[in-house]
């Protein structure tokens, strides 16, 4: 049986969001050096720098507004399979 959790205060939300952006950002700049070692550069350092940043607001802005929403499917996921 999971644990019942409080519901998650905006705060915690934009917190997470936030890593979720760390993520996605670095995400981006991995793939994009990939890219450049293997292919060469696609785009000079400063413009890439730039993309990755958008990847990563983007990112933030995506898991706000969904994190509710998929903690709630999950949740209702497994009452519905009875494990909870």
């Amino acid at each position: 049986m999971l644990p019942r959790e409080a519901p998650a205060d905006p705060r915690s939300r934009a917190f997470s969001a936030t890593l979720w952006g760390a993520v996605g950002t670095l995400a981006f700049l991995v793939v994009f050096q990939g890219y450049a070692l293997l292919a060469g550069p696609l785009l000079p350092f400063a413009q890439g720098a730039i993309v990755a940043f958008g990847v990563g607001v983007l990112a933030a802005v995506g898991a706000y507004a969904v994190e509710v929403r998929i903690a709630d499917w999950a949740a209702r996921r497994v009452r519905e399979r009875g494990d909870g």
